[in-house]
């Protein structure tokens, strides 16, 4: 069934997409036309196929366009201009037998009581190539679709020339590529995490061997094998000193010379004394700490207040390790690259990324953020990490994309989640929404803005390319269909550790499942609970974290396929920071986050001092 597109016109009382002659289509999945396979009819371009039909013209008469495959492109834009007067209401359909265009976002305005124009955007399938053939256009006094009552002069073919090219610049660097960057391990009595695997793949799609190494004795890797095929790691403690961070880097290289190494893998194990306790941080602050982030590859937490100082702290001993500062810096969210070299946070006062080495712990660079920053509500700016084609970017929903090495500007817009008349914008920000990553760096998945409702997922892709120095490709958004159920205000996304699943928080609603490629719905994670809208965790080992609504400082952990596995308190007794002290100390559930190696909840949490509150960490096991 055509999808119709319903125009304020006293003449004309409906315009149609068809996808096919006579027969109709669906307008919420055209078909995708292959290069140079249009229908083109008979007829002169720009002119009607019956009788008296010069009273109906159309500018252009024809139509050559090029697009970008799955870009922001400008719409096709055609005027049809009439000489006479149409007493008749009549329905117009615009057949297109290719499927070339997107019907959900073609529409026809009145200009006057006699011109009309028609904005065509193509369909989000085409493939690269040339397309050539004919739109017809038929005014009935029926149905379009059938069309067995014709208006005089109906009807008329515009012939059509365009280009899709590739949406993406070419990968002109051939290089080895590697899923993760950093590896966290852990060896404590009650728990081990020693084995690893990557996989390892070839960034131009091509056939090849790889050969690995470890620069330490402690650490054994795959020597070498097929691109496709996964590189082990295993980790022996035995030999290393106790209550110590011990590091490796593990290279990945290709016996062919043209073919470029992979990002070195940063390995990082901490072998502890005794088993895995649930404790606190060893000092306290006056104010709660209102962002934390979790090391990538050590077992090591980042907390601030909103101030200029980060503390780091070590989840596995509690105790306070090191600062991060920024003089007069008010810091909002933050994130670190995958190998744990940099730490990114979002700088209010002085609207700037600030950049932290985190190996030597001193702030290494700032990099300016666009003035909209000003605009937002600090608490709703998310800001991830990808790696597209193996090179580091930072995402914020500021609009801005860096390159993570340098704080080179890649984008200065992205797509926002707002959606009028379900159809995306673009515009320069994503507002309040959350993002998430896929495992390979090259799609970017987001949420409408947070505090939007209804609410559905939207993604697009991205890719890097090493033209003119650096070049960051993304597409056009991709949106769940306009017939998908919608949801409450979001909560948050994520996507599970194997790729093959979207997860949505939505207020009240549960996690919602949806498919990675068409964002169709998949049903529901969460059954029976009524979830709080700020928790959806995806743990290193796949399981999932969330928070009931009523929550009673509890959180609860799930398998990956949603099955309640544990519910843990927040409560902790306060002798775990003073001895002899019978009170407790409270760790909130909101802005948690997990330890790379799956094992620990880091909670910010408050414990009565006297009359006073102090403020600090909380480290909960959640080792399986």
């Amino acid at each position: 069934m055509a999808k119709p597109i319903w125009m304020a016109a006293a003449l004309l009382s409906a315009v149609f997409i068809l996808s096919s002659c006579g027969g109709g289509g669906s307008g919420d999945a055209p078909a995708t036309g292959n290069p140079g396979t249009g229908n083109p009819g008979t007829g002169t371009p720009g002119t009607g196929g019956g009788a008296d039909n010069s009273w109906l013209s159309f500018s252009p008469a024809s139509i050559s366009h090029t697009a970008k495959e799955r870009s922001f492109a400008v719409p096709i834009t055609v005027v049809a201009t009439s000489s006479k007067t149409i007493v008749e209401r009549v329905n117009v359909a615009i057949v297109d037998t290719s499927g070339v265009l997107d019907a959900n976002e073609t529409t026809v305005t009145a200009l006057s009581a006699t011109s009309y124009e028609a904005n065509m955007s193509l369909s989000p399938t085409l493939k690269p190539g040339k397309y050539q053939g004919f739109f017809k256009v038929q005014l009935c006094l029926d149905d379009p679709q059938v069309c067995n009552q014709p208006y005089s002069g109906s009807p008329w073919q515009i012939a059509y020339d365009i280009e899709v090219k590739p949406w993406a610049q070419p990968r002109t660097v051939h290089k080895l590529l590697v899923s993760d960057t950093g590896i966290a391990l852990t060896s404590m009595s009650d728990f081990a995490l020693l084995t690893r695997s990557i996989s390892v793949s070839d960034n131009l799609g091509q056939a090849g061997r790889w050969q690995a190494r470890s620069d330490q004795p402690w650490l054994t890797v795959t020597p070498s094998g097929a691109v496709g095929e996964a590189l082990q790691i295993q980790a022996d403690p035995s030999a290393l000193a106790e209550n110590t961070i011990s590091y490796a880097t593990v290279s990945v290289t290709s016996p062919d010379a043209t073919v470029g190494e992979a990002q070195p893998v940063v390995v990082a194990l901490w072998k502890g004394k005794g088993p895995v306790r649930q404790l606190a941080s060893s000092t306290t602050e006056i104010a709660r700490y209102k962002y934390l982030l979790a090391d990538p590859v050590r077992p090591h937490a980042y907390a601030h207040s909103g101030g200029g100082k980060i503390d780091v702290y070590n989840i596995y001993t509690g105790a306070q390790e090191g600062t991060l500062t920024a003089a007069g810096a008010a810091f909002g969210k933050m994130v670190a690259s995958s190998d744990g070299a940099f730490l990114y946070a979002v700088d209010w006062a002085s609207s700037q990324l600030r950049v932290f080495d985190l190996r030597s712990r001193q702030l290494t660079s700032s990099w300016p953020l666009d003035t909209v920053l000003t605009g937002f509500d600090s608490g709703y700016v998310d800001m991830v990490y990808a790696r597209p084609n193996g090179i580091g970017i930072v995402v914020l929903t500021t609009g801005q994309v860096f390159r993570a090495s340098d704080g080179k500007v890649l984008a200065t817009k992205v797509a926002t989640a707002e959606r009028p008349r379900d159809q995306m914008q673009f515009f320069s920000v994503l507002k309040s929404s959350y993002l998430a990553v896929s495992p390979d760096g090259l799609r970017i998945y987001s949420t409408s803005s947070r505090q939007r409702s209804p609410n559905t997922p939207f993604y697009w892709d991205m890719d890097y390319s090493e033209v003119d120095s650096g070049t960051l490709s993304f597409t056009k958004p991709y949106l769940a269909s306009p017939a998908q159920e919608r949801l409450p205000q979001a909560g948050g996304i994520a996507i599970s550790r194997d790729g093959k699943r979207v997860l949505m928080l939505s207020y009240g609603g549960g996690v919602s499942l949806w498919s990675p490629e068409d964002l169709s719905r998949a049903g529901m994670l969460t059954q029976g609970l009524s979830l709080n809208s700020d928790t959806l965790i995806v743990a290193a080992d796949g399981r999932i974290i969330v928070v009931d609504m009523m929550d009673n400082w509890k959180f609860n952990i799930l398998s990956p396929s949603g099955n309640l596995l544990k519910t843990q308190s927040t409560v902790l007794p306060a002798s775990t920071v003073k001895p002899g002290d019978s009170s407790s100390i409270y760790a909130w559930t909101s802005g948690m986050v997990v330890s790379a190696d799956g094992a620990v909840v880091i909670q910010s949490a408050s414990i009565q001092v006297e009359r006073d509150s102090a403020y600090l960490l909380t480290f909960t096991p959640i080792t399986p």
